[in-house]
């Protein structure tokens, strides 16, 4: 209609009309009409000082006012129209490829981040936070393909974006330390765990709105970080940082899902035995022991009745090992199957502890570690629960050193961590 009106240069019905408008203009969101609307604003406003050629001075004002306010607004609206154009067709990019070539991808993204409304904070709102969420998607792409110097880029450059706009990124705290941890995981895999200490701290300062979102964070963050310590040196201290842990896990347990209880006293468990503190891996044990969600875990029950045996012989407890022998015998024969492992393992193991002094103990240890290595193969499918530290515990019965001198071996060659 307001086209209808300009077109026959009935201004005081488009001027009326126009009036009428411009605050619904303002609150719009689809760009074309915006757009659309004000360039015949502004076209109207030219009509009406031509055909004006007198007009008092309050009348001119307010015209050339408002003919400022539509071509400024105009020129705004084509800054965002071309910005809305760019994210479309980044969106489009996405749509189409999930194998997207990545070149492309780039320019498209590279365009949009040196567009000059962007470097002059001038962008809108809706556009930033969708650039933002558009990038980590893009990052989370990069990680898929292990393009590690991409996924680095992009991860600079999302943060650089969130500092410059820090009230236009809608961006949940959540989301963000997901995110994180995802790219300190993906790091982890690509072996470079120098820095990831510094990017597991940064968490520190997230502000979350809810109290569970936080602790579910520190929890996801010392599960990484206890995955750190069980693989590479840790320059903090394995012991240290654990106690940390079960202090902080004391604390909030009623937060915790008892799931995740059952894995961290696991891997305290082996990290003490690791470590050679056998009486605090008992204790720790103990405790995995009488956890409900272990009913769910029979893998874990299995490796606890067996790490539970190995304690107490280096403990040189050696009357309670031979009960605790007949006990798991007798439980196992209860049980409608039992794998390859247990069995074996407890064979050898009743076996080694009535002739621990012997000359035959190498031999059968070997044979042993031998047999615990083939049926370890991840070709033939998940191994059971503490393999590998039972085999470098036989190992080290074999080279006849300590297990915590054994792992530090292993350990040399591997990058530091921290």
């Amino acid at each position: 209609m307001l086209r209808k009106y300009l077109e026959n240069i009935q201004l005081l019905y488009a001027r009326g009309l126009l009036k009428a408008v411009i605050p619904w203009v303002k609150k719009g969101r689809n760009l074309a009409v915006k757009y659309e609307l004000w360039t015949y604003g502004v076209h109207f406003i030219n009509w009406e000082r031509k055909l004006h050629q007198v007009m008092d001075k309050a009348s001119l004002r307010s015209i050339n006012e408002i003919l400022a306010d539509g071509r400024n607004f105009s020129l705004n609206i084509q800054e965002e129209f071309e910005m809305e154009s760019m994210i479309e067709e980044l969106e489009d990019l996405k749509a189409i490829a999930r194998d997207f070539k990545q070149v492309e991808h780039r320019q498209v993204l590279d365009r949009i981040a040196n567009h000059p409304s962007i470097k002059q904070k001038k962008a809108p709102k809706g556009f930033i936070s969708r650039l933002c969420y558009l990038k980590i998607w893009s990052w989370i792409a990069f990680v898929k393909q292990q393009d590690a110097i991409s996924a680095q880029k992009y991860y600079s450059s999302i943060l650089e974006l969130w500092k410059k706009h820090p009230h236009q990124v809608i961006m949940r705290p959540t989301q963000y330390a997901a995110d994180l941890l995802n790219y300190v995981r993906f790091t982890i895999r690509t072996g470079k765990v120098g820095n990831v200490l510094h990017l597991l701290d940064s968490l520190d300062n997230i502000q979350f709105h809810y109290k569970y979102d936080r602790i579910n964070t520190i929890r996801e963050r010392y599960a990484v970080e206890l995955m750190l310590a069980m693989n590479y040196p840790y320059t903090k201290g394995r012991i240290e940082l654990m106690e940390t842990i079960q202090k902080w896990l004391k604390k909030h347990s009623e937060m915790i899902d008892a799931r995740w209880l059952v894995s961290f006293n696991y891997n305290f468990t082996l990290i003490y035995f690791t470590e050679g503190e056998y009486r605090k891996a008992g204790l720790v044990l103990k405790e995995l022991r009488n956890q409900n969600a272990l009913i769910n875990r029979p893998d874990l029950h299995d490796f606890a009745q067996i790490m539970q045996i190995i304690l107490q012989f280096e403990q040189k407890e050696y009357e309670l090992v031979e009960y605790l022998l007949r006990a798991a015998h007798r439980y196992y024969q209860r049980q409608e199957t039992m794998s390859q492992f247990e069995r074996m393992f407890l064979e050898y193991l009743k076996k080694y502890t009535r002739h621990s002094h012997s000359d035959a103990t190498t031999k059968l240890l070997k044979a042993l570690h031998k047999q615990l290595c083939e049926s370890s193969d991840p070709s033939t499918g998940p191994f059971p629960p503490g393999t590998y530290e039972v085999a470098f515990w036989l190992e080290s019965k074999i080279k006849k050193i300590s297990l915590p001198e054994l792992m530090r071996k292993k350990m040399e060659g591997r990058p530091t961590v921290g």
